[in-house]
């Protein structure tokens, strides 16, 4: 109630969107130190997996960056020109 009369002179911290984002940070934290033990415990399983072709998954993500850089030029620009024609007929 008193928000509506003074806003934002009665915002008190740790309270609401404060409080539940300190939470989702330190959940954040501890998925991320569970991904790390998880590998660390798993390392003999997960090694020989990614050795065998690493070159493989280089080349297969210098393709994927590639075509994603060749369909983001030409829809920049036809995103441009239809920005150009907006303006002009305004």
């Amino acid at each position: 109630m008193p928000e509506c009369c003074l806003p934002g002179s009665c915002r008190i911290l740790g309270r609401g969107p404060q409080l539940s984002r300190v939470f989702l940070v330190l959940c954040t934290l501890a998925q991320l130190e569970a991904v790390v033990l998880d590998y660390e415990a798993r390392r003999p399983t997960f090694e020989p997996l990614h050795s065998r072709w690493p070159h493989s998954f280089s080349g297969l993500f210098l393709l994927t960056a590639g075509s994603s850089i060749l369909t983001a030029f030409p829809l920049s620009q036809l995103v441009q020109r239809k920005l150009d024609l907006d303006q002009k007929t305004q």
